[in-house]
């Protein structure tokens, strides 16, 4: 999925309700959907993310998220662990879909190591000045 839109309709604490829009099959459709979210740290190292699809708010049947983020050779790397379960309640087989989600989240974690890499870059640089 290629997200369109995303925005945080309130937030308390660790909780979240966000909105997002994805395109889906190429283009073809998009999904909407409010979930709520959370994030709790199970250990000092780790810290966890979940999302859940509010029901009755949004286009699809399912949608479930869930991020592991644990800090590795003393913080100066992150390992990330993520799964996903969408059900997009579109007439098409389920392989298309799960392809596509596949290359998603791929595409998802890879512009997120570089967002995140650029900045820790930024922040070195802007300490050495």
């Amino acid at each position: 999925p290629w997200f369109q839109t995303s925005r945080v309709l309130s937030q308390r604490g660790n909780d979240a309700i966000v909105y997002f829009e994805a395109e889906v099959l190429y283009g073809a459709s998009t999904i909407w959907s409010q979930v709520r979210m959370s994030a709790t740290s199970p250990t000092p190292e780790t810290r966890v993310i979940e999302a859940k699809m509010m029901k009755g708010k949004g286009n699809m049947d399912q949608l479930l998220g869930r991020w592991e983020v644990t800090g590795v050779d003393g913080g100066a790397r992150t390992h990330v662990a993520f799964q996903l379960l969408l059900d997009p309640n579109l007439p098409v087989p389920d392989s298309v879909v799960s392809n596509e989600t596949k290359q998603g989240v791929g595409h998802a974690l890879r512009a997120l190591r570089t967002r995140v890499a650029q900045r820790v870059y930024a922040s070195r640089a802007n300490h050495r000045m």
